[in-house]
């Protein structure tokens, strides 16, 4: 069974946070994370975490007073922190990088939608946007500073368009989510209805992300079809006026409500300690990870970017979540860990930073908001000494325990703390960021209609690489987000396809060290091994002196060899070769024998080395230049037989004593009579 400890660290890697109350366990989760199976081990061991939460005096909410509502006549509203740092963003980036911000999606939907039902959207739009002050806060400049203020928005425009307009429901999902939001003008959500055919229309919709967060687009989602179930009842009904809350609570605070709680207790002043920690924690971290890119880094970042897919099949999920409840962590930091093996491995870098996100909603009440409450998480990931998987796990595991349990400083105010080098080139601290989603919630069966949601993807990448992975019914998937401003598909593709490589062998084997851990199949190292090789070329199985000879009978007259006025042709080269040959055998030159020549660069040379391929010997050249000690090393070294030189040459020569000198300006007077099995004679 799992331990208490282990089940704290699984509820903190899913952003879920948990307190003891009077008793009583609470929790503050994102939609969808806590899951039925979660929820029947937490009550199995309920005694055990109240203890423990009772121990560490408590977690998260009960630290920080509530958020409550502020006086709206007190002046201009503020902005959070992270809403001024993405207002600066949206300043600074170029039309290219806009979309970077857009959070965007598609929801399919499959049923006859008549001119009643999308009154009814447009209404509970409308309605979305007046319950949930974020969507309709625009931002202006006062005193030199960005300030929010909030107006009214009478209706939510829903244009209508026939897919015959545009090319497929992709192009233009994708071109909606790439159009810029202007900040000082609300919604800053925006809605399409694509119609493709009468019985299946897609609802494009588009939130900036300074409104809104991935907990937030849960909370839209919901909130938009229980209100489109309680407009299209109103619309149906005889008067066509009435109550559209769609049964959902007044908000009790709203998003400039916590804005403004956040600069009261989430500064570094506030959070003295929690500052401190972080400035320990990464003290000395590299500023850039470099990962092999195919160009290089541009001077500022344009933000254009892509994704690739990936699917991890059920088998490797569950051996994931084997290995995390065998050494006490969760998938979470398993994943974690193995991304950073790959990290550290295509680097050459040991000490690495990886971002991760998590929810940011530190009180129970701003739950229910839409808005931009995402905290992102620096974790330093220690790969030195080649550790084994196993151990670097431990390693991740409590690197992440210590970051959610400093979770508190908002990411702005962690890097005005450390004062990173600032450049355009890079974000701060991290270049490569991890996100680990829960299953996504079952899409909702509206009146007459079946829903099918999906994310859009803007185009653009914030990151060098974000690795998204969610939890799947068969498995995990997800995607390579990538900056395109230096890598190719085809890198984003072989860095996926070496990580899936490496989770393989490190869940199977987690004592194996990092360096050992394969990055290639055994496919692909097979076709790398096979593309050094070099395409196989066949040769025939011909000798030289064969070819020589087959030559002599097509162009015996040809010439062969010049030098200067001499000149031997075909017939002349082969014939004194022969000739030579016949010498060499007599002296015992033949197979397993080694004939040493050490000859000028002349037509000599050509013919002596024919020769001794003719003999069925080998030949070795020597250097006539060389010191005679070491011809004469060479000599005994290789165990030559016979040694060919010339009358100039041969005087200067160490020749052992086993060794017969063969003089080529003499062998005119030798006469040499050919056996049938020489192998130099005429076949």
């Amino acid at each position: 069974m799992t331990s208490p400890v282990e089940l704290l660290a699984e509820l903190r890697s899913r952003d879920i946070r948990v307190w003891e109350d009077e008793g009583r366990i609470r929790f503050s989760a994102p939609p969808g994370a806590l899951d039925e199976e979660l929820r029947a081990r937490l009550s199995a061991r309920r005694d055990a975490l109240i203890g423990l939460l009772r121990e560490a005096r408590g977690d998260g909410p009960r630290t920080l007073p509530p958020v409550t509502p502020l006086d709206r006549d007190a002046g201009p509203l503020p902005l959070s922190f992270g809403q001024q740092r993405m207002w600066v963003m949206a300043e600074m980036l170029p039309d290219s990088g806009a979309a970077a911000y857009v959070l965007a999606g598609r929801v399919t939907l499959d049923g006859e939608l008549d001119d009643t039902c999308v009154s009814a959207l447009r209404r509970a739009l409308t309605e979305l946007v007046r319950r949930h002050e974020a969507l309709r806060t625009v931002i202006s400049v006062a005193h030199e500073q960005p300030v929010a203020r909030v107006v009214d928005v009478p209706e939510v425009a829903l244009p209508e368009r026939a897919l015959a307009e545009v090319e497929s429901v992709e192009e233009l999902a994708a071109a909606e989510a790439r159009r810029p939001f202007d900040l000082s003008e609300a919604p800053l959500l925006r809605a399409v209805l694509l119609r493709e055919t009468p019985a299946r229309a897609h609802l494009l919709l588009s939130v900036h992300h300074i409104s809104a967060d991935a907990w937030s687009l849960g909370v839209l989602y919901r909130e938009l079809f229980a209100l489109y179930r309680a407009c299209l009842e109103n619309e149906q009904g005889a008067t066509g006026h009435g109550d559209v809350a769609g049964g959902l609570p007044e908000l009790p605070v709203q998003y400039a409500d916590y804005a403004a709680w956040q600069r009261a207790h989430l500064t570094p002043e506030a959070l003295g300690d929690e500052a401190e920690h972080w400035k320990r924690r990464l003290d000395g971290l590299p500023e850039l990870l470099e990962l092999p890119a195919d160009r290089p880094r541009p001077a500022a970042q344009s933000y254009r970017g892509a994704a690739v897919p990936f699917h991890l099949d059920a088998a490797l999920r569950d051996a994931v979540q084997e290995l995390a409840r065998a050494h006490g962590c969760t998938p979470f930091m398993v994943l974690l860990a193995s991304w950073s093996a790959v990290l550290s491995r295509l680097s050459g870098a040991a000490d690495l930073a990886v971002g991760t996100p998590v929810a940011g909603r530190l009180r129970p009440e701003v739950e229910p908001l839409i808005g931009f409450f995402v905290n992102t998480l620096v974790l330093r990931v220690d790969a030195a000494d080649d550790p084994a998987f196993e151990d670097l796990l431990a390693r991740v595991r409590t690197t992440a325990l210590d970051a959610f349990d400093h979770q508190e400083l908002p990411f702005e105010q962690l890097v005005e703390v450390l004062q990173p080098p600032r450049t355009l080139s890079h974000s701060p601290l991290f270049q490569h960021m991890f996100i680990l989603q829960n299953a996504t919630s079952e899409a909702p069966r509206l009146p007459g209609l079946e829903c099918r949601m999906e994310e859009v993807h803007t185009g653009t990448a914030k990151f060098d690489t974000t690795l998204l992975v969610e939890e799947a019914p068969d498995g995990l998937r997800g995607s390579l987000e990538y900056a395109t401003d230096l890598y190719d598909a085809a890198t984003a593709r072989r860095f996926l396809g070496i990580w899936q490589t490496l989770l393989r062998h490190a869940v199977s084997a987690p004592a194996t060290r990092l360096s050992a851990l394969p990055l290639l199949t055994e496919e692909e190292r097979g076709a790398l091994v096979e593309a050094g090789r070099g395409p196989a070329v066949e040769f025939p199985a011909v000798t030289v002196h064969t070819l020589v000879e087959r030559q002599v009978a097509t162009t015996p007259d040809r010439p062969a060899v010049v030098q200067g006025d001499t000149c031997l042709t075909y017939a002349a080269l082969d014939a004194e070769a022969d000739r030579l040959a016949r010498v060499l055998r007599a002296r015992g030159a033949g197979r397993h024998t080694v004939v040493a020549l050490c000859l000028p660069r002349t037509p000599a040379l050509v013919t002596a080395l024919l020769a001794v391929l003719k003999s069925g010997a080998a030949y070795l050249p020597l250097d006539p230049t060389a010191p005679p000690e070491r011809t004469a090393y060479i000599l005994r070294d290789a165990g030559v037989r016979l040694l060919l030189s010339d009358s100039a040459l041969l005087p200067t020569l160490d020749c052992p004593d086993d060794v017969e000198p063969l003089c080529l300006d003499t062998l005119d007077t030798l006469d040499v009579a050919t056996r049938p099995d020489d192998p130099a004679a005429p076949e």
